[in-house]
């Protein structure tokens, strides 16, 4: 039986609140036991770092989590040659246990990471909204697009798992350099 509580955290003016701050410095594990100073890693290169649920229900009814995860993390790897065109790496971070994770990724054949984040640090670091589902805590579904080290887009709330991949690559297209050194914005 999935017993699960309200979503908590600032949910509202979240886009507003987070372009412009700094990703900060957390040392994540990702699933195959390898770690990652994210701050150290978006001052290096431009990141997207989507964050999943990695359970089972939500608050909101949605029993479908798990298969909306499975979506999410297929359309990011589907796009990844894009993203990596772009100059972009794309990377998923939940609180989902590492040996789930690297399950996941095994079994969708990821080639991008998945952090594990299971005290949910960069949730609390950044005031990221949350949810709470049969005695966890988990991320809701958000994206952030990451240059020089600061977040410079928000995507919440996902309103498509399959579509959020999508959507990202062409905010980039439309608003960063094009992968010859130009601006594609004009």
């Amino acid at each position: 039986m999935i017993s699960c509580g309200a979503f908590s955290g600032p949910e509202r003016g979240i886009a507003e609140r987070l372009v412009g701050v700094e990703i900060p410095s957390l040392v994540l594990d990702d699933c195959m036991r390898s770690s990652l100073d994210l701050a150290m890693f978006a001052r290096a290169c431009p990141i997207v770092l989507y964050l999943f649920p990695g359970c089972s229900g939500s608050p909101e009814g949605e029993e479908q989590v798990a298969v909306m995860d499975v979506v999410q993390h297929r359309a990011f790897r589907d796009l990844l040659p894009e993203f990596e065109a772009r100059g972009s790496t794309p990377i998923g971070v939940s609180s989902q246990a590492e040996q789930d994770q690297r399950y996941a990724s095994h079994a969708n054949r990821l080639a991008h990471r998945l952090l594990c984040d299971p005290e949910l640090r960069l949730a609390h670091a950044l005031e990221l909204p949350t949810f709470s589902c049969d005695g966890a805590d988990w991320y809701q579904r958000l994206t952030l697009v990451v240059d020089e080290g600061c977040i410079v887009k928000v995507f919440y709330p996902i309103a498509s798992a399959w579509n959020s991949a999508a959507q990202v690559l062409a905010w980039l297209m439309l608003h960063s350099r094009a992968p010859d050194g130009g601006n594609d914005a004009g």
